[in-house]
């Protein structure tokens, strides 16, 4: 019994230490398992706050592009920079088409430097545009004449910015070195040193379809690829400066107004500057003309002076006296055959012819004569994006320093007034673009002036005018000496063509090479040379040019 109680003492005491080991080990493991669950706790709060303070800076980093968003909202419309210019290739304000932008302007420069030459069989003394009117006879008619030239080189820009939605003006101005202190004048081209050849403003509504434009540009009256819309005059693409004759143009100081009708109709109006050109002598830098009239009386007519303020007042340049501008209409349409593209248009001119005649009685007056013409245009697409066929011209009275050939306007009549002298104007041509870098082209073009003369005496065997029949022809053909050859010119006409090559065309710009062959033949009207040397040659003088230029150009920003 002893033995038996004492076993189960035993066994109770084991149980017992069993219960207590068991029971403190437990309680270790808890007190371990608490100290892990917190350990991950702490990590678990700092994961969270560094995920507020994240949330903190995006939502400071929103609050500030909204607010540089509503900034930019709030300002006027500027042009994007192109994200493809690599930062620190180019100022910020340049993109990668070569523009410039401050704000809501955009400045597209242009340009291109020229390298170019010309090889004629008559010696003009000219630069690199052939000055049609005096293709020479005589001795130096017989020697050849080779020309370089970098003066044809341009430089440009286009200055633009738009007003509202609708609405937006821009300046473009355009400027080579062909000009000559001497020389400078307002009959074709506004010719001063430095030579600005445009310089102008544009004021633009699209939503009323309305466009006015004021300065110094092509005339109206020259023909355009698409509406009537600056920047879009079509020329002829020539190396020679002097074009093509047959050509219509001029560059005058000019205001216009043009209304559209959904981009398809258009009708313009511009007044601009006036200046008559003579095709009988009224006498350089002076202030009258002797002219004799049907009755013997000598008359004094007034009809241009020396220039003075800010003008060329040299001995070889005359200003002639105008008080009405030049007005020029036109209306053009965009008209679609299948796929042919078409414009159209067609124009009118009036000019005043002006000046002050003095009579032998002893009375005085001012005389004004009517100048006038008709003209138009036609651009066709024969071969969309391949051939382009042109055909344009002009007709009318008063006109001729409208055209290449640069004929007079006028004459005098019998009672000293200006008398305007007909002609007619015409230019067709084609243009073969055979690869998208090369280009060939084929022009011809015409100008002729009817003659405009009377006699003098009662016996009807002395003449004035234009295209006399008396005048004497006799030196045109004399190759040893300078001799007379009075003839007025009649006639001038060309067939030219050439090339032009994209032989470069990349980041830095573009570099073109061209080549032109021109044939031109200038026709005097007849005279009366009965005197030696040559009087069987001296009816209808002719004489041909034969040339050849190359233009070797460098477009930096295209």
């Amino acid at each position: 019994m002893t033995a038996a109680r004492g076993a189960f003492r035993s066994r109770g005491l084991r149980a017992g230490l069993a219960a207590a080991l068991l029971l403190s080990t437990s309680s270790v493991a808890l007190h371990a398992q608490d100290r892990d669950l917190q350990k991950e706790l702490d990590q678990l709060k700092a994961q969270i706050n560094s995920l507020k303070a994240a949330i903190n800076e995006q939502k400071v980093e929103t609050r500030h592009t909204k607010e540089k968003l509503k900034v930019v909202a709030e300002r006027p419309y500027s042009p994007p920079l192109v994200a493809a210019v690599p930062e620190g290739a180019t100022p910020l304000f340049v993109t990668a088409d070569k523009k410039m932008h401050f704000g809501a302007i955009t400045i597209t420069p242009g340009g291109f430097v020229a390298m170019e030459g010309r090889f004629s069989t008559r010696n003009e003394q000219a630069d690199i545009g052939t000055q049609y009117s005096a293709i020479p006879f005589g001795p130096q008619g017989n020697t050849n004449e080779l020309v370089f030239s970098a003066r044809q080189s341009r430089i440009a820009a286009l200055v633009e910015a738009p007003i509202s939605s609708n609405m937006s003006v821009a300046g473009y101005g355009e400027f080579d070195f062909l000009g000559s202190g001497a020389t400078s004048n307002r009959n074709e081209s506004d010719s001063y040193v430095p030579r600005i050849r445009h310089l102008y403003a544009t004021l633009d509504n699209n939503e009323y379809g309305m466009h006015v434009l004021a300065g110094q540009t092509w005339s109206l009256l020259t023909m355009n690829s698409k509406g009537i819309t600056p920047r879009n005059e079509v020329t002829p693409p020539t190396i020679d400066a002097q074009y093509v004759p047959g050509f219509v143009w001029k560059r005058h100081p000019q205001i216009r107004l043009t209304k559209d009708f959904n981009e398809k109709l258009w009708f313009s109006v511009s007044a601009e500057e006036a200046q008559t050109t003579f095709g009988t002598a009224c006498a350089a830098g002076v202030n009258a003309q002797a002219v004799t009239s049907n009755t013997g009386a000598t008359e004094t007519a007034t009809c241009a002076l020396g220039g003075q303020a800010n003008l060329n007042g040299t001995a070889v340049t005359n200003f002639s006296i105008n008080h009405v501008p030049d007005v020029v209409g036109k209306v053009a349409y965009e008209a679609r055959l299948g796929d042919h593209d078409v414009h159209l248009e067609g124009s009118a001119i009036y000019r005043d012819l002006y000046d002050r005649v003095a009579y032998a009685n002893g009375t005085a007056a001012n005389l004004d004569t009517t100048g006038y013409g008709f003209g138009g245009g036609m651009i066709a697409a024969i071969i969309p994006k391949r051939l382009d066929f042109q055909v344009s011209g002009l007709i009318g009275k008063g006109i001729g320093s409208y055209g290449t050939a640069q004929f007079g306007d006028t004459t005098f009549g019998s009672n000293g007034s200006l008398s305007g002298l007909r002609e007619e104007m015409l230019l067709a041509g084609l243009t073969f673009h055979a690869t998208p870098s090369i280009d060939l082209y084929a022009f011809s073009g015409v100008e002729q002036v009817q003659p405009n003369y009377y006699a003098t005496n009662a016996a009807g065997t002395a003449f004035a005018g234009y295209g006399a029949p008396n005048a004497n022809n006799s030196g045109c053909y004399n190759d040893v000496t300078a001799g007379t050859c009075a003839g007025n010119a009649k006639r001038i006409w060309q067939v030219t063509a050439g090339m032009w090559d994209k032989i470069y065309k990349g980041n830095f710009g573009e570099v073109r090479v061209g080549v032109q062959y021109a044939y031109t033949q200038r026709e005097l009207f007849s005279g009366n040379a009965t005197t030696a040397p040559l009087p069987a040659l001296a009816g209808s003088p002719r004489t041909v040019d034969h040339s050849i230029l190359t233009s070797l150009r460098y477009y930096p920003f295209q």
